[in-house]
């Protein structure tokens, strides 16, 4: 199989930072599913953020809801940890109800101070 971005890095970190400065890109995210999150961008920044704790039953659709909450936030001049954070918490959401979700209201009334993350699952350590 012939990969379609060659890349020189070996680990996950690295292949963020090199894609970013190979293409220009602002942002460069790496989804782990239940595993979180590993967000850079182009300012250097890099984090790890993960997942929120849930009961799996699908997970069709929560990588689209992760995407459409993530770039909520961020289009809405969130921090890339606060933007992850909300595209963790809409994919678990997802992820917790059978098939692809209907329509997500009041994106800006959801408070995420009471979920707990699933640091557990995956350390951050796997992706530096």
């Amino acid at each position: 199989m012939k990969c379609l971005l060659p890349l020189t890095s070996t680990t996950a970190r690295q292949c963020l930072a090199e894609l970013i400065d190979r293409y220009n890109l602002n942002y460069c995210l790496v989804t782990y599913g239940e595993g979180g999150v590993l967000a850079g961008s182009g300012d250097g920044e890099t984090i790890y953020v993960p997942s929120f704790k849930t009961e799996l039953i699908d997970p069709l659709g929560s990588g689209d809801a992760f995407s459409a909450g993530f770039l909520h936030k961020l289009l809405r001049s969130n921090s890339l940890h606060e933007s992850c954070i909300f595209g963790n918490y809409l994919g678990g959401m997802v992820a917790n109800q059978r098939g692809a979700t209907t329509t997500i209201r009041g994106f800006d009334n959801i408070r995420l101070t009471d979920m707990e993350h699933n640091s557990s699952i995956l350390e951050f350590k796997a992706y530096q």
